[in-house]
């Protein structure tokens, strides 16, 4: 597969490939060999928000929902990043699925990104084909924790494929 960009969606391409890198790379790695690891079926397992006002969104989900949103620390970051990440619990008060927010990057980012847990995401990106979607970011590593690709279903909505694997490189 080949990726064609012009100078501004490279920038806008980079940005996302870093942002996604960075939500996976900034939880915590037990959490994520728990998390992303045990699920037999494909699974939500991350959820990433893209925001014009961080602030605003902190405010609304926190309110709507009691979601703990915290700001990544700058250390933890390469410079000029902010990256939030969210806590969400379940009824009992137990951590439940995680997820990650950030300033909107250009106008075609729109809507909640879902990570979802698969076996192969060669094998899922085949079938989004297949299917009508589109691979919009191909298999991409996280070092020693997985790969990811970003698609689009055959209605433009965005989703984010997540196979988990500690060799990866």
């Amino acid at each position: 597969m080949q990726i064609n960009l012009h100078a501004t969606e490279f920038t806008w391409f980079f940005r996302v490939v870093l942002f996604r890198a960075l939500t996976i790379l900034l939880i915590p790695y037990q959490f994520i060999r728990y998390k992303f690891s045990f699920y037999p079926v494909p699974t939500i397992v991350h959820f990433e928000i893209p925001s014009d006002n961080v602030e605003r969104s902190k405010k609304f989900y926190s309110d709507l929902f009691g979601w703990n949103i915290e700001k990544v620390p700058a250390d933890k970051l390469p410079e000029g990043v902010e990256y939030w990440m969210i806590t969400t619990t379940d009824d009992k008060g137990n951590k439940a699925l995680g997820g990650g927010m950030m300033k909107r990057q250009n106008s075609q980012q729109q809507g909640i990104t879902n990570y979802i847990n698969v076996k192969s995401v060669i094998e899922h990106s085949s079938k989004v084909e297949q299917l009508g979607g589109k691979v919009i970011m191909s298999k991409t590593p996280v070092p020693a924790m997985g790969y990811f690709a970003v698609c689009k279903d055959a209605e433009n909505n965005s989703f984010a494929l997540w196979e988990p694997d500690e060799s990866a490189k």
